[in-house]
């Protein structure tokens, strides 16, 4: 038991940061419910100190958004594989125990399409389809077609995706949104006229 605590732990502390025992950062006096009930709990225990193990029960790219659905840029249709593979971050959704994906950005992806991976399950899946784009400034600014208030657009998110575990919601403060680089909005102050946002 101590064995699978410390093990936990450490994924716990660096998968959020925090470097409480498992149970004082929970609040509960317990392991949270998914620990104890998934199925990554048995792979882990047996692991050795400093090792490594495949936990995937299918591929990233299995749960792609259709080439169909995806938003085209400069009239192509690239896959999301740059979600992960392009400055982009996670948040660790510790009330579920899931990792959540958004990014994209810049010069790689422009579809804003958010994935997880279950730790209850060991699978992965798409959360949301993405955002059709909009050009807002030509040549190279672009937003969702919904809209900055309504859909983030694409971007590198570096270290800023998050999960808020009180409100039960993740969160992403941006980045370096895709093909210009900054995340803009209307001004409202200035009509026909864009102001960058966070």
């Amino acid at each position: 038991m101590h064995r699978y605590r410390s093990i936990l732990g450490a994924i716990f502390a660096f998968l959020t940061g925090v470097t409480q025992p498992l149970a004082v950062a929970q609040g509960s006096g317990a392991a949270p419910a998914y620990v104890a009930t998934s199925p990554l709990l048995p792979i882990i225990s047996v692991m050795p100190e400093g090792s490594w193990a495949k936990v995937n029960g299918n591929l990233y790219q299995d749960v792609w958004a259709p080439d169909d659905l995806r938003p085209l840029a400069f009239g192509s249709n690239p896959d999301p594989r740059k979600l992960i593979e392009a400055w982009s971050g996670f948040g660790w959704d510790g009330n579920r125990g899931d990792l959540i994906i958004y990014g994209g950005g810049h010069a790689n992806y422009s579809g804003n399409d958010v994935y997880r991976w279950r730790s209850s399950s060991l699978m992965w899946e798409r959360a949301s389809l993405p955002s059709e784009i909009l050009l807002i400034n030509p040549p190279e600014t672009y937003t969702a077609l919904d809209g900055a208030n309504a859909a983030p657009v694409s971007a590198h998110t570096y270290q800023n995706n998050l999960f808020l575990p009180i409100a039960d919601r993740f969160m992403t403060w941006g980045g370096v949104a895709f093909n210009f680089g900054g995340y803009v909005i209307a001004d409202e102050n200035n009509p026909g006229q864009l102001r960058l946002t966070g």
